[in-house]
């Protein structure tokens, strides 16, 4: 059985404003696609900039201090929604693409610390 689809938030980071965490799982192009269009449509408000997934990442430009609740929120129900969406699709394709080994902490200023530690554990 394939493996759904998740972020790592325990990886999480933000330097100069900008999240990015990993996808973990099993996904394929038309996933992707489900997940890009459920997150514009949670992302209406506007409280961060744009989003790129690329190579099994998840960027999202800026990202304000104060905003990382809302941001993982719809990051989570996208994935949550693309999950459900193609539950039953058999993927013949497995995109198991690597992405690089990457810092284990944030090397910006305080506030990219404060927000990185923020997605890593939401409980603070």
């Amino acid at each position: 059985m394939a493996e759904e689809a998740q972020l790592d938030w325990s990886g999480a980071q933000v330097s100069d404003g900008t999240l990015s965490v990993k996808l973990t799982g099993d996904f394929d192009d038309e996933w992707a696609q489900t997940f890009a269009r459920t997150l514009a449509l949670l992302s209406s408000s506007g409280t961060w900039g744009s989003v790129e997934f690329k190579k099994r990442k998840l960027t999202v430009e800026g990202v304000a201090e104060g905003s990382e609740d809302n941001v993982r929120f719809a990051l989570d129900g996208a994935v949550q929604e693309a999950n459900a969406h193609h539950a039953d699709d058999d993927a013949d394709d497995d995109d198991s693409d690597e992405s690089s080994a990457e810092d284990d902490g944030p090397e910006g200023d305080e506030t990219d610390r404060r927000m990185t530690d923020r997605f890593r554990d939401p409980s603070d």
